[in-house]
């Protein structure tokens, strides 16, 4: 073959690839590391994979070839506050009115206005991460492309409810609740679900239509008016979905029945091989002889004194104790090593990891699982509450409250999972379970690239949903008229029974 024909050749190939590279909007509205962390994973993998990528989030300091990054920085350049976290846990309508501000914080940004006004800005599909909002779904009405929803929490019936899919609170709760068990519910458990289902359901739906719906108008409407485009009701973009990417499993989550474009990914995030450790932290890790505790918590939201009981908490055990903390700590104990940060992933992975302490987000339990590792939950708001409790009904954890005597619980935890290996059995039959399934980073592309290549992947929503009312999805006219049925016919047998008396009267008084 001449040089020219190998040329020729080579150039083909590589426009075929170009061709095959489609272009991703990805939007991450929450400013805080460990929801970073997941959308990066998700963009990397698609720049991996040959496709190019605008990604719009708030913290990420991310640089690839084929990367367009708009960072729309917190308004005081921090990341979520957690007393502020902890404090809307307590109302949950408050979690729905920050999800919108995160979202109009993002749209309102004048980088992210220019994308959106730019006719010549293109994309195959937005990949949108929803936080208790639909805000960020025109986007994908903007850029005329199929949506994707991703979400860094555990499905529940809100995250169903996007692809118009209902769940029962018989069988399933809300990632907002503070407290969660295994089902079957008793009949107690049943009215608390079913009770707080219809009060966050009004919240939403009064979001939906006097907050972000007016708010849809104020953020999309010129835009969609540039490109030539009239503005759709917004539940009607709200709703268009063609796939729900879940963080999660039904190993450490919620187990329900899920619609066929909702696909679970979690552990996405999980680098394999996992890297190895400094030089400095292999020596610490092998060297512990009778293990070691990684503590990764909120550190911020402990008092001094709770600190303090901590460290002589943990001097007492034989394991060392490896604090992941951005604070200074003094009169450290010897067994105890404070570090500002650590690689969680590779120190889970060291054999002699025996214990991990976190809040319980899903992500800290997806990874602990994955290792093997048993863990101890101190939960302070949204989804920690209720997958704590699930870890902890599947005794691969202990679920510790939050108070003024948080160290002494701590110790009678770490002592009782410690000395009792059902934890580390329970915990290690899910490292199994999790690490023989299909890699998620393959899923999650593998999903992708088929919504791109379909135009929306019809083939896994039913069309018949689209079409049907809130009233017809929850039979609540067939209800009213069973309902109206059932009382007409109260009334004809009551009419009946007083006729009848009567001629029972008429026929004694004869007699």
């Amino acid at each position: 073959m001449s040089y020219r024909m190998m040329f020729g050749t080579l150039l083909f190939f590589c426009a075929v690839c170009l061709c095959w590279g489609s272009r991703v909007l990805v939007v991450s509205p929450v400013p805080s590391r460990s929801h970073q962390q997941l959308t990066d994973s998700i963009v990397k993998t698609l720049l991996d994979a040959g496709h190019e990528v605008t990604y719009i989030n708030r913290l990420t300091e991310m640089k690839r070839k084929r990367l367009k990054v708009i960072t729309v920085r917190p308004e005081d350049g921090q990341e979520l506050d957690v007393n502020d976290l902890i404090e809307r846990h307590h109302t949950s309508h408050k979690t729905l009115e920050l999800g919108v501000v995160l979202a109009k914080q993002v749209i309102k940004n004048e980088k992210v206005r220019e994308l959106l006004q730019d006719n010549q800005e293109t994309f195959d599909t937005v990949i949108a991460e929803w936080y208790y909002t639909g805000l960020l779904a025109p986007l994908a009405a903007v850029f005329e492309c199929p949506l994707i929803w991703y979400t860094a929490c555990d499905a529940s019936w809100m995250t169903s409810q996007l692809m118009l899919e209902q769940t029962s609170p018989v069988y399933s709760t809300d990632l907002l609740s503070s407290e969660a068990a295994l089902p079957p519910y008793g009949f107690r458990e049943r009215v608390m679900r079913l009770a707080r289902q219809v009060y966050l359901s009004g919240w939403i739906t009064y979001m939906i239509h006097y907050v972000e719906s007016p708010a849809y108008y104020e953020l999309y409407q010129s835009v969609l008016q540039h490109r030539g485009l009239s503005p759709s009701q917004y539940e009607t973009v709200l709703y268009n979905a063609s796939l729900l990417l879940i963080n999660s499993d039904p190993e450490i989550g919620q187990i329900l029945p899920l619609p066929p474009n909702a696909k679970y990914v979690g552990g996405h995030h999980i680098e394999l091989p996992s890297k190895t450790l400094p030089q400095n932290l292999q020596d610490l890790l092998d060297n512990a002889k009778h293990g070691a505790i990684l503590f990764s918590t909120d550190s911020k939201v402990l008092p001094w004194y709770v600190k303090r009981t901590l460290l002589h908490v943990f001097s007492q055990f034989d394991q060392i104790t490896m604090w992941e903390t951005g604070e200074q700590l003094t009169d450290i104990p010897d067994n105890v090593y404070v570090f500002k940060q650590l690689p969680r992933l590779r120190v889970l992975n060291h054999n002699n990891t025996v214990l991990l302490i976190t809040n319980g987000g899903t992500t800290s339990l997806l990874e602990a699982a994955y290792f093997g590792v048993p863990v101890i939950g101190i939960p302070l708001y949204q989804d920690q509450f209720v997958t704590m409790d699930l870890a902890h009904a599947r005794r691969r954890g202990i679920k510790v409250k939050f108070s003024e005597h948080i160290a002494q619980k701590i110790k009678d935890s770490v002592n009782k999972i410690l000395s009792n290996n059902s934890y580390h059995k329970n915990a290690k039959k899910a490292s199994i379970y999790l690490q023989s399934t299909l890699e998620p980073q393959r899923q999650i592309l593998h999903w992708i690239e088929l919504v791109i290549k379909t135009g929306g992947a019809p083939q896994l929503r039913s069309p018949v949903l689209l079409q049907l009312t809130t009233l017809q999805m929850l039979n609540i006219d067939v209800l009213l008229l069973l309902f109206m049925f059932v009382w007409f016919l109260s009334k004809v047998l009551k009419v009946i029974q007083v006729h009848w008396r009567a001629d029972v009267l008429d026929n004694k008084k004869n007699d």
